[in-house]
């Protein structure tokens, strides 16, 4: 069963919020989700740490005390998993929720649609326990299926390709960095990404990236050409903050 906690200090905005992801959930096919409301950002976190966490977090960032993104670092300590969406009248910190790897940034008023949109995003690997995997030679006549959630990057050495995934570094014989960027975008469309002619990297694995590098996951940094910033930093935010057509 899945678990939805929303926090904001609004009582009226709450109970409208509610209710529109109850409805949501609905539309979805999710009829027996748990949706619990907090006004105190204090009882949320203390329901979140004596329980297993939940499955999906709303948070209005702008609340007295401490504000949605103190909750989402409190959160994110505790439970990597957690889809995090946070709600404001501001954009100013949609940049800072990228570091919580957030699901979605909406902005108040909140559209049904918007909303619609972030939870189909949030609750896809909740409904779904398909893996996608790619196929890796690593030495001759071995094959290894890995999941591409676990990879940071790939890049080309000399002959052959290096996978970096899980803190593994997986040989791979056969493809050219070329073929597995284009079996990659038919898994996943938009999740990988060219950062070098020799390197192809996964956008779920960027913690942040600035005009000079790209910063991962694991606190690895790859250089990048400040050419290149733009291009990049585009695709980190439409895979990011993707919707739905």
């Amino acid at each position: 069963m899945i678990s939805v906690a929303l926090c904001d200090d609004q009582q009226v905005f709450l109970k409208w919020l509610h209710n529109a992801v109850s409805d949501c959930l609905r539309q979805i096919g999710i009829a027996d989700a748990v949706v619990k409301d907090y006004s105190n950002p204090s009882d949320l976190l203390e329901a979140i740490n004596s329980e297993d966490g939940v499955d999906i977090a709303i948070l209005d960032v702008m609340m007295p005390d401490m504000d949605g993104m103190d909750i989402g670092a409190a959160i994110r300590r505790r439970h990597d998993s957690t889809a995090l969406i946070f709600i404001s009248s501001s954009l100013d910190y949609a940049i800072e929720a990228f570091s919580f790897n957030a699901v979605h940034y909406l902005p108040k008023p909140v559209k049904m649609q918007d909303l619609l949109e972030a939870l189909q995003r949030a609750a896809e690997p909740l409904l779904s326990n398909e893996r996608k995997m790619i196929m890796l030679n690593p030495r001759e006549g071995v094959f290894r299926n890995v999941d591409i959630r676990l990879l940071d990057y790939i890049e080309s050495q000399g002959y052959r390709r290096i996978v970096h995934a899980g803190g593994e570094m997986i040989p791979e014989l056969r493809k050219s960095l070329s073929e597995m960027g284009e079996e990659l975008e038919k898994l996943s469309p938009g999740q990988f990404q060219r950062l070098h002619r020799w390197c192809i990297v996964n956008l779920d694995s960027i913690r942040y990236l600035s005009a000079e590098s790209v910063c991962l996951r694991n606190g690895e940094k790859l250089p990048m050409r400040s050419r290149s910033f733009r291009a990049m930093r585009d695709s980190f935010f439409r895979w990011s903050f993707r919707s739905k057509e």
